[in-house]
């Protein structure tokens, strides 16, 4: 396997057709792979893939990135499934032929058209099988590839290849959007539900079963979102809610504690000092409000 980098791409399309289902029904077993990196556009009715332990549903406009050799299988049915098939090297490395645009079944495999495997350090998202819906465009721009390829006109290889470069580019931009947008809304819930139930003894274990992440993910939203671990957030979140409550009611630091399920209000006392630099009764004595008898017992 060969290791590089987005700036040292090249893509060579090495084929490129739409493929149409000529039967009513057409099942497949978990057997396929491909001889090189391909991208499918489904361009007419919809398919379910199987790799490693995920499954998905890929219906029209939706695309699929393929690495070479990647095992999986699919189901589809009905007569107007069809789909854009882009076959490409990631740099130019290897003559022609029509078997590297072929799909190649069980143990019929031709060793010596296999591609090489690569491996990118700094954009992951092609290292591996990808789903994409809702890209921009998609059909338009992957017929226009495979119209450029297929009429073979003068210069097709190059724009064709400068094709197929953008989409690639807009297609890993837009990968990375996404996913900023939905890490972004998952951490914006994760934050909220802290500040709205500070008064619960709140760690990685619980959050991660109430919004079904792992622990690790949950810690790594909180960080990228606020600049602090998860476990510093929780108690970031709670001493500043208790600061308040010391200044503005009559309770006691001990029912502060308690409140915001601290252990004692020795923990409570050393946690706050972390924060605050004094000690809760010091802090009260500094910023004591005018609303003396006010409690949220």
């Amino acid at each position: 396997m060969k290791t590089i980098t987005l700036n040292q791409i090249q893509p060579e399309i090495k084929g490129a057709n739409e493929f149409r289902n000529s039967s009513m029904q057409y099942r497949c077993e978990y057997n396929k792979r491909s001889y090189t990196h391909r991208l499918m556009c489904i361009t007419g009715g919809s398919c379910s893939f199987y790799y490693g332990q995920h499954v998905f549903r890929c219906e029209v406009g939706d695309i699929v990135y393929f690495p070479p050799d990647q095992l999986y299988g699919n189901d589809f049915s009905g007569r107007d499934f069809r789909v854009i098939n882009l076959f490409f090297d990631f740099y130019p490395y290897r003559g022609e032929s029509y078997v590297y645009s072929t799909i190649y079944v069980k143990d019929n495999c031709f060793p010596e058209y296999m591609g090489e495997s690569v491996h990118f350090s700094d954009c992951p998202f092609f290292n591996s099988l990808q789903h994409m819906r809702d890209f921009p465009d998609a059909l338009e721009r992957t017929a226009s590839i495979c119209r450029e390829f297929s009429e073979r006109q003068i210069g097709y290889k190059q724009k064709a290849n400068a094709m197929l470069t953008d989409l690639l580019i807009s297609l890993l931009r837009f990968q990375e959007t996404t996913s900023m947008t939905s890490e972004g809304n998952s951490a914006g819930d994760i934050l909220a539900y802290i500040q709205q139930n500070c008064r619960l003894p709140l760690d990685g274990q619980s959050l991660s079963e109430k919004f079904n992440y792992h622990p690790n993910y949950i810690n790594k939203l909180v960080r990228k979102a606020t600049s602090m671990t998860l476990h510093t957030y929780i108690l970031d979140t709670k001493i500043r809610n208790a600061a308040v409550m010391l200044a503005e009611t009559d309770m006691s630091i001990t029912e502060i504690a308690m409140w915001f399920s601290f252990y004692d209000s020795s923990h409570f006392s050393n946690v706050f000092r972390k924060f605050y630099g004094c000690s809760p009764h010091e802090y009260r004595k500094k910023n004591r409000g005018g609303t003396s008898g006010v409690t949220y017992l």
